[in-house]
Formats: C-alpha cells, structure tokens, sequence
C-alpha cells in the first residue's frame, strides 16, 4: 500500500512538471525611473538624479532627527539601525520601518519621517509604481 501511495504521488509529480509551460510575463528587478526628490528630476543623468534624492533624504535626517537621540536614551558608543521608508505611487511616505530595539528611538524616528516631502514616483513602464528607500543611519550615543 506504501509503495503504491509512493508511485502515485511520483507520477502525479512527473505529470504537473511534463506540463508546465514558460511564462510570457516579464518581471522587472531594475526600476525604470527611482523615485527622486523634487528638484533631483532637472539633474541630468540617471546616476546624478538619484544621488541627489539621497542627499536631500539625508539632509531631511540631519534638519529632523535629534543628533543626541542616542546619547538622550543612554546608548553607548555607536548605534546602526536601518530605515526603510516606503513611498507610494502618489510620492507620499505610506510607512516608515525601523530595525530599532528602542521604543523610544523607533518612535521619534518614525514620528520624524511623517513630515517628509513629497516626491516625485517611481516609475516602471511609464506607470507610477509604490516603492522603498533603505537607508542606514548611526546614532552616536556616549
């Protein structure tokens, strides 16, 4: 009885994958037009326009989180954590996340980003499509 359960199961296999056909849909892995910060898009080149989307993202970081965050929570030394923003197709920030093991922290960082511009959309195929910066940040404690 085992090996007829095992023999059918293994045809069963056979058959799915002797039918299985090549999909004709196209995924993308490289985005098309990143989103970019108003005023990065006159910046000529592909390259030029998204280094300045992160120099203004990091300039926003400076004007908006408390350079003495960490040392305010009593973090020694120097502490990573990773903000992923998520920018929807409209440009808006729809979610901030942080891999931060301070409540405290994760709140005033997410609390930061609520005020962050608008930008302008990623686009794929000349649609306007939902998007995620990663940005890694140190906070430097005492």
């Amino acid at each position: 009885m085992e090996k007829l359960l095992t023999t059918t199961l293994l045809i069963c296999c056979l058959t799915v994958f002797g039918q299985e056909k090549k999909s004709e849909e196209t995924i993308f892995v490289v985005k098309e037009e990143q989103a970019i910060f108003f005023g990065c898009e006159k910046i000529g080149g592909k390259t030029a326009r998204e280094k300045c989307t992160y120099q203004k993202i990091y300039e926003y970081i400076g004007k908006n989180i408390d350079s003495k965050l960490a040392i305010k929570e009593g973090i020694k030394g120097k502490y990573k954590i990773k903000v992923t923003i998520k920018i929807d197709r409209e440009g808006n920030i729809s979610e901030t996340i942080t891999d931060s093991e301070h409540k405290k922290i994760d709140r005033k960082i997410k609390k930061s980003f609520k005020k962050f511009p608008q930008m302008i959309p990623n686009k794929q195929n000349n649609i306007k499509r939902a998007t995620s910066f990663t940005i890694p940040l140190i906070l430097i404690g005492k």
